[in-house]
């Protein structure tokens, strides 16, 4: 009677916990039941998960992993879209991306991670996005092969070049491949939204994708621009801000509820996820840019037309 007593007591207790506590409960018991699948959970709007508490999940759990930023992308991709997730690592933009742009959409996942494709398999899979192809190397200025990076730790910082941490790494030789011939291939004669995080090679890729960015059907890019992981390559972050200003884009920052705010491109160092926006869709983010209209925002491209 004693023991049934005090199950009950935790029982009622249990929702009382602080939330870290009680996923260390319910992950402690799930890998004592099954010590070779790592524990699932359900996030709200109906994403399953499966949890590492690396500084992914623990920002989640927590409810500030990259919020402005999946804000912006539920507001902005609509169904039928078809979009890429570049850099997908296990699927959190590439799952939420399924579910946006529907049956009639498109994803395709780029990850050249072996660890993170398994991952991100199971994720497509429990997710049941069945509209994400899922193509397992990474993206660059040229064909070939590279050495990646990877920070078992933390596969968020997963790069081609060594990463700036005090965290052990391993190298893999993965294949690197030109977007433009990529989305040849494929038959993709139309990307919509493409959401670039790739640790710093992000300059690469754009220039990989040069057919892509001067075309007729010009992407809105959600594009990671970071000193911090553009340093071992060699660059300035800048240089992706100025890349995309010479070809008509207009760039923007984002605030806390995923609107976007006018940026101030003139800056020497950045550091945050910003958007891209060729001047001839301005009109498709009109809604997500308080206080203002499309046609208040030229000054960028202006700018850089006349450098």
């Amino acid at each position: 009677m004693k023991r049934l007593v005090q199950s009950i007591r935790r029982i009622c207790n249990f929702p009382k916990k602080p939330l870290r506590a009680r996923v260390d409960s319910y992950m402690l018991r799930w890998r004592r039941l099954f010590p070779d699948v790592p524990p699932p959970i359900r996030f709200r709007g109906g994403l399953w998960w499966t949890l590492d508490m690396d500084f992914v999940d623990t920002e989640l759990l927590n409810g500030g992993y990259e919020t402005a930023e999946l804000t912006f992308v539920s507001a902005f991709t609509k169904p039928g879209m078809t979009v890429l997730d570049i850099g997908a690592h296990r699927g959190l933009h590439t799952a939420l991306l399924s579910k946006r742009v529907g049956r009639r959409g498109r994803v395709f996942s780029f990850e050249p991670s072996p660890r993170n494709i398994r991952r991100l398999k199971l994720h497509r899979a429990i997710n049941r996005c069945w509209n994400v192809e899922i193509k397992d190397y990474a993206l660059g200025e040229e064909n070939g092969v590279a050495e990646l990076y990877e920070v078992p730790a933390q596969p968020v910082l997963n790069s081609l070049r060594p990463p700036d941490t005090d965290l052990s790494s391993c190298r893999t030789s993965v294949s690197v491949r030109k977007l433009d011939d990529v989305l040849l291939e494929a038959k993709v004669e139309r990307v919509d939204f493409i959401k670039l995080d790739v640790e710093g090679g992000e300059f690469g890729v754009l220039k990989g994708a040069e057919r892509l960015l001067e075309g007729p059907h010009r992407p809105v890019i959600l594009c990671e621009v970071l000193d911090l992981r553009t340093r071992p390559w060699g660059y300035a972050a800048r240089l992706i801000i100025e890349h995309l200003l010479q070809r008509g884009f207009v760039w923007f920052d984002l605030n806390a509820n995923g609107e976007l705010l006018s940026l101030e491109t003139e800056r020497s160092d950045f550091s945050g996820n910003f958007v891209a926006v060729p001047k001839e869709s301005l009109h498709t983010v009109a809604d997500l840019r308080p206080g203002q209209s499309a046609a208040e925002q030229p000054s960028q491209h202006a700018t850089a037309a006349a450098k």
